[in-house]
């Protein structure tokens, strides 16, 4: 099933040029729980009716990780007032702006957010048991056939759940998919905003009482690396004119090709094949990432120096 993603046959340096043309090609036809949110314990968005009520805000473009480590220095030695950048106000009085920013800066700080997102999920919605049901439930439920009584989005969100842990890590399965395959920074910040949409469409059906999936679908250590595989798949081919064949993502993913083609399908589904982000939105994204770097990684570190 793929899940050992830093499968045999990965290329040490990059493929040759016949093989890393990249190809104009179109997208496939294609729980309470918040995952995103649930990792940091404050929430860093806003609403839409609080976001056009919000003044005017101040723009910082971010240079790279060390201009982050100078503003969070500043406000914790007093220099910045309370509207710095660990102590923004609910209404994100500044915006962050990371289009300048090194991508391998933007791919660290999107790392830290999913470690933190799925160490955070692993502790609290137990991610052992919930993934060893989740496998049980998908054996249960295919009938002899090959066909499945599940639920579409059911049977989406089980098709990211491995049955262990990849031994890489976020950071290294990220920059290993950015040296491979790389992109632009859009594609990567968008990966947070998709799996948001995920987990609130599964949980909207529920609090709104509609037919849901038999699963949950959170965030873990059980999914995260297919997710990210998957999801710079359709992105790329959504956000740049130059992306790569499914057959290199695989590779570089780590993945039998006949499983990603299905797992990026199983994306769309997720994401009601919806791939388009508003700019505001993506900037709130970005904001958002460069204050909990701020916060979580930079903060803490310097505490202790």
């Amino acid at each position: 099933m793929g899940d050992n993603v830093s499968a045999p046959g990965l290329p040490q340096q990059p493929p040759s040029s016949s093989i890393a043309a990249p190809q104009n090609q179109q997208p496939s036809p294609t729980s309470d729980d918040y995952p995103l949110r649930s990792g940091p314990p404050d929430s860093y968005l806003v609403s839409n009716a609080e976001a056009a009520a919000a003044p005017e805000q101040n723009v910082i473009h971010i240079r790279d990780l060390a201009h982050i480590e100078k503003l969070a220095e500043a406000d914790l030695a007093g220099a910045a007032d309370r509207s710095g950048i660990l102590h923004d106000p609910p209404l994100h009085q500044t915006k962050y702006e990371i289009s300048a920013m090194p991508i391998a800066d933007v791919i660290e700080m999107v790392a830290a957010l999913l470690t933190k997102i799925t160490t955070t999920n692993d502790l609290q919605h137990d991610a052992m048991q919930r993934n060893v049901a989740h496998q049980q439930q998908a054996n249960q439920t295919a009938d002899p056939h090959g066909g499945s009584q599940m639920s579409p989005l059911s049977h989406s969100v089980l098709a990211f759940h491995g049955k262990n842990v990849p031994a890489i890590t976020i950071l290294s399965y990220l920059s290993r998919i950015d040296k491979y395959c790389p992109t632009t920074y859009e594609v990567f910040l968008s990966l947070l905003v998709y799996f948001d949409r995920m987990t609130e469409r599964v949980n909207d059906m529920r609090s709104l009482g509609l037919p849901t999936p038999a699963t949950y679908f959170v965030v873990d250590s059980f999914n995260i690396h297919r997710l990210i595989i998957a999801g710079v798949t359709c992105s790329s081919k959504f956000f740049s004119d130059v992306f790569y064949t499914n057959s290199r993502y695989a590779k570089v993913g780590g993945l039998p090709l006949p499983e990603l083609n299905h797992l990026e399908l199983q994306f769309l589904v997720l994401n009601d094949f919806r791939l388009a982000i508003p700019v505001e939105e993506l900037e709130a994204y970005a904001t958002m990432l460069v204050e909990f770097y701020a916060r979580e990684v930079v903060a803490p570190r310097s505490r202790r120096t």
